[in-house]
């Protein structure tokens, strides 16, 4: 497996930049994980869109799914041409409603909410699972604003952890143990905790979130446009007792 950052930054991007957006590739299948503002631009660098098998949104902020729109009037074109067999396949939270409703019957889109999926015990959390071609996706219910999800993608023995946008939580931990690579929000510094409180990971929860799961690789994203990602990327590496990646835009990493 490999995955391709589209996006970093939120609420908003750095001019040039892109919000929260991720390419996950195993073999010939392509999946999105998020779609936030500048994402789809980004996608149709590294594949062409027809070819995406499906996207997974953690939650239904517009940094994270407002390229939705972008992809919805692609793949309708591309099944009218027929250059694409069927809809595209998107895994997304039902709330809020207002937003889930706008797509539920657009053409060129297959909305699964999550929680129509199959509810397993698996990492000792309870997950909603589903199966792209031969990637298994796991999908865990995460505090934020808005109901939202974490995600496991494994394939070939290999496993990305991804964690949406969260507050620090056990059944994250639980969810990421072990994971071979765990892509992680840390979306301000130290000064920034009361404010994130209940709702997202400081750089430095993050980094200690992946040392209590036990993970072999962390990359951080989610950056916040007005910080220094250095100074991000150093309290991260404090809370972690290892190096932290940063996410860059339209680079590769194998998993």
């Amino acid at each position: 497996m490999q995955i391709t950052v589209l996006g970093r930054w939120a609420p908003y991007p750095r001019a040039g930049g892109a919000c929260s957006g991720y390419l996950l590739q195993e073999g010939s299948t392509f999946i999105m994980l998020e779609a936030g503002n500048g994402t789809f631009s980004n996608l149709c660098r590294h594949i062409d869109c027809r070819r995406l098998d499906a996207l997974v949104l953690s939650h239904l902020h517009p940094d994270h799914y407002v390229d939705l729109y972008c992809l919805q009037h692609a793949m309708d074109w591309a099944i009218k041409q027929r250059e694409r067999p069927g809809p595209l396949q998107v895994f997304m939270p039902s709330e809020p409603a207002e937003v889930f409703n706008a797509f539920r019957e657009k053409p060129g889109l297959k909305i699964t909410p999550y929680n129509a999926l199959p509810l397993e015990q698996e990492h000792g959390v309870k997950l909603h699972r589903a199966e792209v071609n031969e990637v298994s996706l796991c999908f865990l219910p995460v505090p934020h604003s808005k109901p939202g999800y974490a995600v496991s993608a494994a394939a070939g023995g290999r496993r990305l952890v991804f964690s949406g946008d969260c507050a620090p939580n056990d059944n994250l931990i639980a969810l990421a143990g072990g994971a071979d690579l765990f892509l992680i929000e840390g979306s301000g510094l130290d000064q920034d905790a009361g404010y994130l409180s209940g709702v997202h990971h400081t750089a430095r929860q993050a980094g200690e979130t992946a040392r209590r799961a036990e993970v072999k690789r962390l990359i951080l994203t989610h950056f916040w446009p007005e910080h220094s990602v250095q100074e991000l990327i150093r309290q991260a590496g404090e809370g972690f007792g290892r190096a932290v990646e940063p996410a860059v835009e339209n680079e590769s990493y194998s998993i």
